[in-house]
């Protein structure tokens, strides 16, 4: 045999065992995949998988799309509801702050020369014929069957304090009166002003802070000389010791923009829980508050306080009556014209406040059935 033979037969034997490799290979790759079928299958899969993939892929595009649509019109929506919300806010703390005399308060006066005001030197009344004067310090008792302890004694102890109220409970006032506000985290609590860096060693707006802060603030305001300075008390304490003494409970609504009505509404609530209805006052200057207290009880006693303007605003009264069903106006002006409008409208004229016992004597002549004091006289 040639050298050439036997190298051809060398090559077509390699060749012979490459194909009958790859016929196993593809034998094995057959019986793996399940036959063509499987093979089929499997392509079909991968495409399908691939669609799949693609389809997800486009909604989650669109949802995403969809959502930042959303948040685009939510944002908008919040930025216009934000805007009208500030601006009912500042109406409605412009309701609270601005009930005052206009600058050219001379000029205002003389429009009505029928007023009277007890300050003017117009003695009226027979200020000899003390016969005919209310001295609610006569007869048994303490004799204050006609005065409110104005954030309670706080011409003896530091003003809306636990102690305040408590020395106007043993004193015998007809009411104590407080101021209501809440904190950032919803507590009900008495303090008269915004900012508890007014009266108090705390600092910031009373809506701006945790109750946790601000119950270890200590109120400078009243009269700190005897007792010193006091914690603020919360507004489940002042109703305790007003129904402890069985006095009335005066509260003066504060301006509330962190939820008004849901604190109305916890105040309510608590009022309720006490059983306390029938002793518990509410009064505000902004008749919205007024409103929205009447909604949650037609029977719940309500006071319409006014500021010096209001208190010659005669259709803001009889609408106190007529609308709200107020028992009492409270005005901080008083003259015989008043008096007899506001006992007209068949409410009560509760004065605030004075702590001259000659003063309230007068006022007291003149008809005015309750007065405000904080009970450090002259």
């Amino acid at each position: 045999m040639s050298v050439r033979r036997f190298t051809d037969r060398i090559a077509s034997g390699k060749t012979m065992i490459l194909r009958g490799v790859m016929v196993f290979a593809v034998f094995v790759f057959l019986i793996f995949s399940g036959g063509p079928a499987g093979f089929a299958a499997e392509t079909e899969t991968a495409a399908e998988g691939e669609t799949a993939a693609e389809t997800e892929t486009a909604a989650e595009e669109e949802t995403a799309a969809e959502t930042e649509s959303a948040a685009e019109t939510e944002t908008a929506a919040e930025t216009e509801t934000d805007a009208e919300t500030e601006t009912t806010a500042d109406e409605i703390r412009a309701e609270f702050l601005g009930d005052e005399f206009p600058e050219d308060e001379e000029a205002y006066l003389e429009q009505e020369e029928e007023w009277y005001d007890p300050g003017d030197g117009e003695e009226w009344y027979d200020l000899a014929n003390e016969e005919e004067w209310y001295d609610p310090w006569e007869g048994e008792g303490s004799g204050k069957t006609s005065l409110i302890a104005h954030t309670g004694m706080a011409g003896q102890a530091a003003q809306n304090s636990l102690l305040a109220f408590d020395l106007a409970g043993q004193f015998g006032y007809w009411g104590i009166e407080t101021d209501l506000r809440w904190s950032k985290d919803h507590v009900l609590l008495c303090y008269h002003d915004e900012k508890l860096e007014e009266h108090s060693s705390g600092s910031g707006a009373v809506w701006d802070r945790n109750w946790s802060y601000i119950r270890d603030c200590y109120v400078v305001a009243g009269n700190t000389d005897y007792y010193g300075a006091q914690k603020v008390c919360l507004f489940e304490d002042y109703l305790d010791t007003c129904k402890a003494y069985g006095c009335d409970a005066v509260i003066d609504v504060k301006y509330c923009p962190n939820g008004y009505k849901k604190m109305l509404k916890a105040a309510y609530d608590m009022v309720v829980e006490k059983d306390m209805l029938d002793q518990a006052i509410f009064q505000c200057s902004v008749v919205s508050y007024l409103e929205e207290l009447r909604d949650l009880d037609g029977k719940l006693r309500l006071w319409l306080l006014c500021g010096k303007k209001g208190a010659y605003d005669g259709n803001k009264i009889s609408s106190a009556r007529s609308d709200l069903d107020c028992e009492a106006v409270c005005v901080p002006v008083v003259n015989k014209d008043i008096v007899n409008y506001i006992h007209a409208n068949d409410m009560l004229c509760v004065y605030y406040q004075t702590d001259n016992q000659d003063t309230q004597r007068k006022y007291f002549s003149m008809g005015v059935d309750l007065i405000m004091e904080n009970g450090k006289h002259t």
